[in-house]
């Protein structure tokens, strides 16, 4: 931001303290966040002030009125939710909204993704802004939160899930459901909620009510009902069979999608490990440390087959041929700065804020840990000692089983 930008964001917080208010600001966005920012499924009212922070008097004032008629709604259980974008930082702007005269306010109703603009005639001040909320929401911004808590994605219509499958990059757990459910859908949110940290994975929920063809094509027999929409078999689904529970969608869901999470959201021993890829790893241990071509083929050929066969994850599974590859570029050296950063991670990370990168570096760690008790199970047999189940022992040559540092926040493995 230039100094007549920052010049106008000194006068509003100025004007802001002169009054004896706390300082609140409204989240400044860029165009690309905006799909990310407007949740049609939260059925919140979304507004977003655009706005130059170079050249246009008006914008001043637009701003400071777009701030007033925000604070009262700084709450995330308020029905409502602003935003503003400053159009010099992004120049597809005008493209996508057709914005050429700013300031400008843009809205979108709840439940909706279609940007609706305020009227041009009308000023932008807190009145006109309260009064476009009072008309477009029921419940004023102190509602008590609603009794279901939404973790999955609401969607309109079956194509917008086919459009996902089709890139194959997440398979779907889709919930047919109509208004008034709430026991069912309880459950799903909760069996969502275990599930968020997985890419792979993606909860939605079509509303059914008004779509009695749509009832008809897919033969839903029950009401509520869930069916999984598998990324690699596109066109087939598999229905989920019995009761709706949160223990019951979570194994269903392990199952199908070749995870490994408890219903808390934690994730179980041994996640992200293949148990086929841990046998031809221990079987060819001797030979990957000694830098054999064959047996670095042979675990890379497991690795294909896999991605081409099932549904482990594509990234862990390429995560074994990574570290195959760097025993033999770089040997223990490679082994042990992996390992290291993988560590700094588990110590250094907010569980709070960045729970799905402590989730990825367990993961890595158990895979890396199938090596290291495989190196150190071959070695002791090498020296022709019984030594059982040895995963965490501690050896003075390549290579050494790790001990894992604890990890804050989450329960040790």
């Amino acid at each position: 931001m230039d100094i007549s930008g920052l010049l106008t964001t000194f006068i509003i917080l100025l004007n802001l303290l002169k009054d004896g208010r706390s300082i609140y600001r409204v989240p400044l966005l860029d165009v690309s966040m905006i799909d990310e920012f407007i949740d049609e499924s939260r059925d919140k009212l979304y507004i977003i002030l655009f706005y130059s922070s170079v050249g246009c008097l008006d914008c001043r004032d637009a701003m400071k009125e777009f701030q007033d008629a925000a604070e009262p709604f700084n709450d995330p259980r308020a029905d409502v939710e602003f935003a503003q974008i400053d159009t010099l930082r992004d120049k597809y702007v005008e493209m996508r909204f057709n914005a050429r005269m700013i300031p400008l306010v843009i809205y979108y109703l709840p439940g909706s993704t279609e940007p609706l603009k305020l009227d041009p005639d009308e000023a932008i001040t807190k009145k006109n802004l309260l009064d476009l909320v009072s008309k477009n929401i029921k419940m004023k911004p102190s509602k008590k939160p609603p009794s279901i808590t939404y973790t999955s994605k609401l969607v309109s219509n079956i194509e917008r899930i086919n459009k996902v499958l089709e890139e194959k990059m997440a398979s779907v757990l889709l919930l047919f459901y109509a208004t008034g459910c709430t026991k069912e859908c309880q459950y799903f949110e909760e069996a969502a909620q275990a599930f968020k940290n997985e890419v792979r994975v993606l909860f939605l929920r079509i509303n059914v009510n008004d779509k009695p063809k749509l009832i008809k094509q897919l033969d839903l027999r029950s009401n509520p009902s869930v069916k999984w929409y598998d990324r690699k078999k596109e066109g087939r689904s598999k229905e989920f069979i019995g009761t709706i529970t949160v223990d019951k969608l979570v194994t269903f869901v392990n199952d199908q999608a070749m995870l490994a999470r408890n219903k808390d959201g934690t994730l179980k021993e041994k996640a992200a490990t293949s148990p086929e890829m841990n046998v031809v790893v221990e079987m060819n241990i001797g030979n990957l440390l000694a830098g054999d071509i064959n047996a670095i083929t042979a675990v890379k050929g497991e690795g294909r087959r896999l991605k081409a066969e099932t549904n482990y994850d594509e990234y862990y599974l390429n995560y074994y041929m990574e570290i195959v590859d760097g025993l033999h570029d770089h040997g223990e050296k490679g082994l042990k700065e992996e390992s290291a950063q993988i560590d700094a991670i588990l110590i250094n990370a907010d569980p709070k804020k960045e729970s799905r990168r402590l989730d990825d570096a367990t993961k890595k760690k158990n895979i890396l840990d199938v090596f290291y008790a495989a190196a150190a199970k071959n070695m002791f047999q090498n020296m022709n000692i019984n030594a059982g189940d040895i995963n965490r022992v501690q050896l003075d040559e390549l290579p050494k089983a790790r001990v894992a540092p604890p990890i804050r926040g989450h329960r040790e493995l």
